[in-house]
């Protein structure tokens, strides 16, 4: 437990997943504790395993370019580690970290499907791996956006936290309307 809040005092002023959100690339980054798996800057990401477990969960990062520097990473967890008896807990572990280090949620949803009301299920986990039902929560904290997901694809249960840098997001979109212009 002491662990935890060490980990968590030292991150608290840390960016994002500790990246270089703001630096200027000539190769994919290293990621600590990540396995480089494949991608590069021209097309525009790359992808990472987690060589260990985190929270007890198997992750893999995604990490997308914009003009040779970071513009948004995206980090999933699951689907070992993760299935209906404790994918509701282990979302609201997820969120109280987040929460810590970036403050409050600011958005907290849910989104189900109208067939969930013929459904019968013991576990909230349940109506989540059959797809009818998922949550998200969103915090804005400095120039990103950080927002949590827990769905399912195919039978797997998933949580995924999306961090954005909010101005390297803009750019993107601006060059992609660009790139449309000229093909047409």
């Amino acid at each position: 437990m002491t662990n935890i809040f060490l980990i968590l005092f030292f991150l608290l002023g840390s960016p994002p997943l500790g990246l270089e959100w703001q630096k200027q690339l000539k190769d994919v980054p290293s990621v600590k504790e990540y396995k480089y798996w494949f991608g590069d800057l021209d097309w525009g990401r790359a992808v990472y395993l987690k060589e260990d477990f985190f929270l007890d969960v198997q992750a893999e990062m995604t990490i997308s370019f914009v003009s040779s520097q970071i513009e948004s990473a995206v980090l999933i967890l699951g689907p070992g580690g993760l299935h209906e008896a404790n994918c509701m807990a282990k979302y609201k572990e997820v969120n109280s970290y987040l929460s810590r280090k970036y403050g409050s949620r600011m958005i907290l949803k849910s989104t189900e499907d109208p067939i969930i009301d013929d459904m019968i299920y013991y576990r909230e986990c349940y109506a989540i791996k059959a797809g009818l039902k998922q949550y998200e929560a969103t915090w804005h904290w400095g120039e990103f956006q950080i927002t949590s997901v827990v769905f399912a694809d195919e039978g797997d249960i998933y949580i995924e936290i999306e961090y954005i840098l909010v101005p390297a997001r803009k750019r993107k979109n601006k060059q992609e309307i660009k790139d449309i212009i000229k093909m047409l």
